[in-house]
């Protein structure tokens, strides 16, 4: 069974859902950033334990999506609820910073691993 099209489309929900918590501003939408996050993740994990043909992937992904995509969300959503956090964080950096941040760190991956996804391999 082919499954690189889930396998994309999860690595792809994970890297935007995670670059978008990076740089928002309240945590309501960070926590739910969060959360999408790790659902994404437990859907990479079930495809590639599908794909591998591994069971250990469908327990790990199961304890991904209920750890990571219910329980931490919740906790940290009532935590910042009872501490009356201000909605509005403030950043060390600019959203416009941590974007330059995150396309250095991914291309200095590209050009270490000598890959970018979608077009392939390049030589130097």
């Amino acid at each position: 069974m082919n499954l690189e099209f889930f396998h994309l489309l999860a690595g792809g929900g994970i890297f935007f859902t995670t670059i978008l918590a990076i740089t928002t501003l309240r945590y309501p939408s960070l926590i739910a950033w969060y959360r999408l996050s790790a659902i994404f993740l437990a859907f990479f994990t079930l495809s590639v334990g599908i794909a591998r043909d591994l069971e250990s992937f469908y327990v790990a992904s199961g304890v991904i999506f209920l750890l990571k995509g219910l329980v931490i969300p919740s906790i940290l959503s009532s935590v910042a609820l009872k501490a009356g956090i201000a909605s509005r964080l403030q950043f060390f950096l600019r959203p416009a910073s941590h974007y330059f941040v995150i396309t250095l760190a991914l291309g200095g991956l590209f050009w270490l691993f000598h890959e970018v996804p979608f077009f392939g391999t390049f030589e130097n």
